[in-house]
């Protein structure tokens, strides 16, 4: 299978995860705000790509069969690492960091960095560097 192949997959597998830990379609499709035929078109569309099937459905019961427990185990573990690489991102990117240049004038410069000087403390990854604005002269 390529890789834009079980890329477009990614949406079928974490509804077939919901499906199975929630129970039932149902319950699935409310849990994602969805319709509960959506939700089956989801899963049935992932079985006819893997050319299995994963559920075994009655009026009254789902419950997985040998190839659906071993396709949900892999599902859960790729959905699982997406969501540690967006908890990295999170770390990485979710904390403000870098140089932040403020431009005030030198009668209130001494209040606006005191005021940086605290926020320093709770952002270590900021750096501030007030400047002096410089005023280009005016003709009228």
């Amino acid at each position: 299978m390529g890789i834009n192949r079980a890329i477009a997959l990614m949406q079928d597998m974490a509804v077939f995860v919901a499906v199975v830990e929630a129970g039932s379609f149902t319950s699935a499709a409310k849990k994602l705000g969805a319709t509960t035929s959506s939700v089956s078109r989801q899963v049935s569309r992932l079985e006819d790509c893997l050319h299995v099937k994963l559920l075994e459905r009655t009026t009254r019961n789902l419950r997985l069969n040998a190839a659906g427990e071993r396709v949900f185990a892999q599902c859960r573990i790729t959905l699982d690492s997406a969501r540690d690489v967006l908890d990295v991102a999170d770390q990485i990117c979710g904390e403000p960091q870098g140089r932040l240049k403020i431009g005030v004038p030198k009668a209130c410069g001494s209040q606006v960095l005191l005021k940086g000087a605290r926020q320093r403390a709770s952002r270590p990854l900021v750096a501030i560097s007030p400047t002096t604005p410089r005023f280009a002269k005016t003709r009228f």
